[in-house]
This record gives C-alpha cells, structure tokens and sequence, in this order.
C-alpha cells in the first residue's frame, strides 16, 4: 500500500497541470481520531507504534518525491505543544491550516497563541516553508475574563471552517466584513515568505446561498515586505510591521488593527 501511495504521488506530481500536492487529514492519521481509534483502540503505546509506520512513508515520500513539486500537508494543529511543526519540520514544503480558531472561549486564546507562537518560529527558523491560512468567517467567541483564563474544555480539533449558508446572505456579508480586520491581522502576523490567506463563508458550493470570498479594499492596499518575524508584546499580544503597514493583534480581546502609511 506504501509504494502504491508512494507511485500515486509521483504521478500526480508528474502531471504537466501540478505543480504541487496536498497530504489530507494528516493530522487525524497521527491522533486518536476517528479510524484510528478504531484500529488501535485508545492505547497511546499502539498509536505510536503505529506512527511509526507513518513516519517512515513521510520519509520516504519527501526523499523520493520533494524534488518533483511541492509537498503540503494539513498537518498544523493547536492541540499539540508544537502544533505538530516538527512534521513540517521534516517531511512538508509546508502546511494548510484550518480550524485554528477554537468555537469556545475557554480555550480560544490559549490554542491560538499556541499557533501564532508556532508560526512565528517558522518565520525566523524557515520563512520559505509555505502557509495557507484558512479563516473561518465567524465572529470569535466573546473574550474571558482573566480569571477564567486557564478554564479547560472540550477541544475542538478538527474541519473548523464550516459554511455559513445557514443565513441570508446579507447577513453573512455584514458579519464577514465587521471581523475582516481581525482576521486579516492574525493572517499577516503568522505570514511566512510564502503565504496565502483564504476568508470565505464555505469552501465549497453548496447552493445558492453560499458565499464564496469576497473582494475588499484592503486587498489592494499597499503592504510591503515584512521587516522582520512578528513580534509577541504579551501573552496573547503582537505586532508586525511591513514596509507600508504596521499590524497589531491582541487575541484576548479580540481586537485586530492595520495601521496603512
């Protein structure tokens, strides 16, 4: 089955139409989620042993076929201390990320921290490893208050970005708008070299009140390159600045700010 996978990427990388492929659901195939639990039951032991198995296909998959295109995984995850870099680390050109928003308060700011910290060490360890922020066009769950910083909770870790098609579409449109400068904020914080932003209300055409991305004018705004990796001012707190922009983001409060020259 390895080299079976193994062939099927070289092929797919060997089409004149690819430039790239995109390792799905690698995190679910690393944690006790879904068919692995099934497999392995709830034995850490196992799932590691396992993993093993795993391990060497990465290996040998960007060994024998990093050199024909690009290899990006959905692999970034929060609810691991590293956000799993340490498998971009090795085995990707990079990663998509989703779901890195967390649908309750409790555990919003701590997980997002977690993965802005993450991106921001891949700024200064390797800033050419590619990053595909996909936002969920949501309002974020209301802050907490301090004391209730270190509540815990069930963690939601996976398939985040869901539609928003439940609504009129004015509605969505109002919504998506109202959070943009916060979205967009996180987005250029956690921007790598190599970066791509997705906002939209579903990701996929479901009827006809879907709301695929829309155009703001802030995309047209001049930016710039970034003068160095973001910089965390505080716990849950950054700033960035670019060469015509200055971008400020404090997640507890969920408060995103770009300051345009």
């Amino acid at each position: 089955m390895r080299e079976w996978w193994l062939d099927n990427v070289s092929m797919q990388l060997s089409h004149p139409g690819y430039d790239g492929v995109l390792i799905d659901a690698c995190a679910k195939a690393i944690l006790l989620f879904g068919p692995r639990v099934n497999a392995t039951g709830r034995s850490v032991e196992e799932l590691l042993s396992y993993n093993h198995h795993l391990n060497d296909l990465l290996r040998e998959n960007i060994k024998r076929n990093g050199g024909k295109g690009i290899v990006v995984a959905n692999a970034l995850r929060s609810v691991y201390t590293d956000c799993l870099k340490s498998y971009v680390d090795v085995y990707f050109h990079g990663s998509y990320l989703e779901g890195i928003e967390q649908r309750t308060s409790d555990l919003y700011d701590i997980h997002l921290a977690r993965m802005i910290d993450t991106a921001i060490q891949i700024q200064k360890e390797d800033p050419q490893k590619i990053m595909i922020v996909n936002l969920a066009p949501h309002y974020p769950p209301p802050p907490l208050q301090e004391n209730t910083k270190n509540a815990v909770g069930d963690v939601h870790q996976f398939d985040d970005y869901t539609s928003m098609y439940d609504g009129p579409l004015a509605e969505q449109q109002k919504e998506m708008r109202e959070v943009f400068e916060y979205k967009l904020t996180l987005g250029l914080i956690m921007a790598s070299d190599y970066s791509y932003f997705g906002y939209a209300g579903t990701h996929a055409v479901h009827d006809d009140k879907s709301l695929w991305a829309l155009d703001y004018p802030e995309f047209n705004r001049r930016l710039g390159r970034p003068q160095g990796p973001a910089r965390k001012t505080g716990t849950y707190s950054y700033k960035r600045e670019f060469k015509y922009a200055s971008a400020v983001l404090d997640v507890s409060l969920r408060r995103g700010n770009i300051t345009w020259r």
